[in-house]
């Protein structure tokens, strides 16, 4: 698995998301991926991983593709690659999920 990372998109509470490249040959894949930042608390890096398991029970064409978690020495996720409009609605779509995950724990 080689991973070639481009141009920043954003930023977010867990770190950065880079446009990259996904090389298996034959193909080529852009994708985004996700990265935690540096020093980042065990709390967030239980949270990324959070979102990533909500994400990935996801198949449909309107949502983006989470195609997996790296976790060894740092934690990445890669994601299908869409424009900024999209990667825009996808943070957005994250911000959801964590605000009703919130509001399940305050429920409780």
């Amino acid at each position: 698995m080689y991973f070639r990372l481009h141009e920043t998109l954003g930023s977010g509470q867990f770190g950065k998301v880079f446009k990259a490249t996904w090389d298996i040959h034959p193909h080529k894949l852009e994708l985004a991926v996700k990265t935690l930042k540096t020093g980042a608390s065990d709390k967030d890096r239980v949270m990324m991983l959070q979102e990533a398991a909500i994400m990935g029970q996801f198949n449909h064409t309107n949502v983006i593709k989470m195609y997996g978690v790296v976790t060894l020495d740092e934690l990445v996720c890669y994601n299908e690659y869409f424009d900024r409009y999209y990667v825009f609605l996808c943070c957005l779509l994250m911000f959801i999920i964590c605000l009703y995950s919130i509001m399940l724990f305050l429920a409780n």
